[in-house]
């Protein structure tokens, strides 16, 4: 038996207000972000956000960026687990043995999504959590 879950990516909501001099600015929307990012896997993971797409709007006025931008996404989740399970009955008793396969492909979570404008980090994902491959084995006895 075969177990698989995909799930579709999250809608990302940005941090596109910024203080300045103590006061909130709307952070200006110069072009359209792309809906996905291309590239190496490293330019993938610093680069989620188009960094030229954004300017921080002059003191004391209002930029155009919306609160979230619905085309941008963040990573969709990829995981497989695997079980197999082989009964044999021998006489009046039985045998079971039994493997599990958890995230069998090792497909990584990137989780967090820096969306604050202004940051060193602003449009990078930072973080990975999810689960490591994990395999265990099972033998049960039956009288």
């Amino acid at each position: 038996m075969k177990y698989c879950r995909f799930q579709l990516n999250d809608q990302a909501h940005y941090g596109l207000v910024e203080a300045v001099a103590g006061v909130e600015q709307i952070t200006r929307l110069l072009l359209s972000p792309p809906e996905d990012a291309s590239g190496s896997l490293e330019d993938r993971l610093n680069n989620w956000i188009n960094l030229n797409a954004f300017s921080a709007a002059p003191a004391f006025t209002f930029g155009n960026a919306p609160r979230t931008l619905p085309n941008l996404r963040t990573p969709g989740q990829r995981n497989v687990d695997l079980s197999v399970q082989k009964l044999q009955a021998i006489g009046g008793r039985s045998i079971s043995v039994r493997a599990d396969v958890l995230n069998l492909f090792d497909n990584p979570l990137f989780t967090t999504l820096q969306s604050q404008f202004g940051t060193p980090t602003f449009g990078q994902l930072t973080a990975v959590g999810g689960y490591a491959r994990s395999v265990q084995f099972q033998v049960r006895f039956g009288w």
